[in-house]
């Protein structure tokens, strides 16, 4: 997995949309979303703390260390109860874009696919680590819509970039089902395999994501551009 910078100083390319009340950042391949058991880590939360100069920041949702893109956070608590309420009913609108290699293709899989994948997702207490599987422990409904704009043919399989579009919001939901269906993401060695071909992460970014502003009332989109790699 990429290694962020020790600490994360955010510059404004990172700041995908700001104003009083929100901040959405551009989060990078390796950093937490908030703090982990090691104290010296840095993650999101502090960084935008920083480049806010100690403002209050509240967070309402997270991404997995190793998925880059769109994270928001609210800069007034103003604004926590409308954006609480968002991320918990799962009004909010999300894509992320995946690169998921297979040998052998799922038939739902094709070029220009469209499918809902309704599994439901519970902890998997055959890990001795944190990890996610279909049925499992407190298994919840999950659904994750799937479409395959690129489908690419190599000797050893397939590499599929899917866009997924989360309509729940389970942890891991995206890795455990394309994991699922034989298409993990790749370089993801906790649901997959580890691909060294790829440039040291696993190949998921949260592209695009639409909230209602919980003070305007306006439709806010963001979207992070896909990372160069």
């Amino acid at each position: 997995m990429t290694s962020p910078p020790v600490s994360w100083k955010i510059a404004q390319t990172d700041v995908l949309f700001e104003d009083d009340w929100l901040i959405a950042v551009n989060k990078p391949c390796g950093l937490p979303s908030q703090a982990t058991l090691d104290p010296a880590r840095d993650h999101v939360f502090s960084a935008v703390s920083r480049y806010l100069d100690g403002r209050y920041v509240g967070l309402h949702h997270r991404l997995d260390a190793g998925t880059s893109g769109v994270l928001i956070l609210s800069k007034d608590r103003a604004a926590n109860p409308s954006l609480s309420a968002q991320f918990q009913n799962h009004t909010v609108q999300k894509t992320y874009v995946a690169l998921a290699a297979a040998r052998i293709p799922d038939g739902r899989v094709s070029l220009g696919a469209d499918f809902l994948l309704s599994a439901p997702i519970g902890e998997d207490k055959t890990a001795r680590i944190q990890k996610f599987c279909i049925g499992g422990k407190n298994r919840k409904h999950a659904e994750t819509r799937i479409l395959c704009p690129c489908l690419l043919t190599l000797r050893d399989g397939y590499v599929a970039q899917f866009e997924c579009h989360p309509l729940t919001g389970r942890t891991h939901q995206i890795r455990v089902h394309t994991s699922y269906i034989g298409h993990p993401v790749a370089g993801d060695f906790l649901y997959g395999t580890e691909d060294e071909r790829l440039p040291g992460r696993f190949a998921l970014h949260s592209h695009y994501l639409s909230i209602i502003h919980p003070m305007t009332g306006e439709r806010i989109e963001v979207t992070a551009p896909l990372p160069k790699e």
